[in-house]
């Protein structure tokens, strides 16, 4: 497994964002992470924000200063939770 392999995680067209998220985080992602040595935050951040399809979650990470990969899974996990319930 190498990073290039996380680029091609993306959110399917109709796929909400919580569900992606869910994949993201809890399954594939983090199986990809934990076998990539060396991989960083950075890395994690621009790999997510490149598979994600929500114009309104694109422009929300686009707005904050995120540095680590927890901060980005807060932020979007936050995002999701809102989104859902409107």
């Amino acid at each position: 497994m190498v990073e290039d392999d996380l680029h091609a995680m993306r959110q399917n067209k109709g796929e909400s964002l919580r569900d992606y998220v869910t994949m993201v985080k809890h399954q594939q992602f983090n199986e990809c992470c934990n076998t990539i040595p060396k991989i960083t935050d950075a890395s994690i951040i621009r790999v997510f924000k490149s598979g994600v399809r929500d114009r309104n979650m694109i422009q929300e990470l686009a707005t904050k200063k995120i540095t680590t990969a927890m901060k980005l899974f807060e932020i979007v996990e936050r995002y999701a939770r809102v989104n859902e319930a409107i």
